[in-house]
């Protein structure tokens, strides 16, 4: 629910649906989906772990407020670097709850409600995903 803004003093980061570079700023809106990329999100959660450094020759910073900040849309139209400049960046995105889905039906069925069908959830062109209840 919180607005993030992203700054970058100096260095790279490459996360963002936005390139980001020395002196840039990046804004996200409450409830708007952001953050690392699909790819960086499997990379990091199946690799191995160990130490490592990271950020090195870069110093940005993050901060989340709890009040709504938002951009005019006299900013957004105005000022080409503010909009998406990745179009596919959430292209490979999926749910992995769908991973869990035999643990989920049964945990929905003992409750008395009924199974999802995995076989029904497709994502839609927005992004949006759909799920079919069995009868």
């Amino acid at each position: 629910m919180a607005t993030e803004m992203l700054g970058m003093i100096y260095g790279e980061y490459h996360g963002s649906v936005r390139e980001l570079g020395p002196g840039c700023l990046s804004c996200e809106s409450p409830y708007m989906p952001h953050g690392e990329s699909y790819e960086s999100w499997v990379h990091s959660t199946t690799r191995e772990l160990k130490a490592e450094l990271v950020g090195k020759d870069t110093i940005s910073f993050m901060m989340h407020m709890s009040s709504h900040f938002a951009l005019t849309n006299f900013a957004t139209q105005r000022h080409p670097d503010i909009r998406n400049t990745k179009e596919e960046f959430w292209d490979e995105l999926r749910p992995h709850f769908l991973d869990h889905i035999i643990q989920i039906n049964k945990n929905l069925t003992s409750v008395g409600m009924p199974a999802l069908e995995p076989d029904g959830m497709k994502g839609g062109a927005g992004g949006e995903w759909e799920c079919v209840v069995k009868s």
